[in-house]
């Protein structure tokens, strides 16, 4: 709607080319919202979901508070 105080994003995760894993973040003025976050369970244990999260950082310096949201906290549930 346009009534939407945020920008969201779904970027997918890669290593080595191929999609592994993914989130979905919401933008707002000085503040981001980060869930759900997953890395397919082959791919798990090896600092890929924390490189990315470094990455997504780095590229949202706008944003001074990330927060991880929980699917109770999402809006319709």
């Amino acid at each position: 709607s346009g009534s939407r105080k945020y920008r969201r994003d779904t970027p997918l995760v890669r290593e080595d080319g191929d999609p592994v894993g993914g989130l979905r973040i919401r933008l707002y003025p000085e503040r981001a919202l980060l869930g759900p976050l997953y890395v397919v369970p082959q791919r798990q244990g090896r600092g890929i979901m924390q490189a990315a999260l470094g990455e997504i950082e780095r590229l949202h310096p706008e944003a001074r508070v990330w927060e991880l949201e929980t699917i109770r906290e999402e809006p319709g549930n």
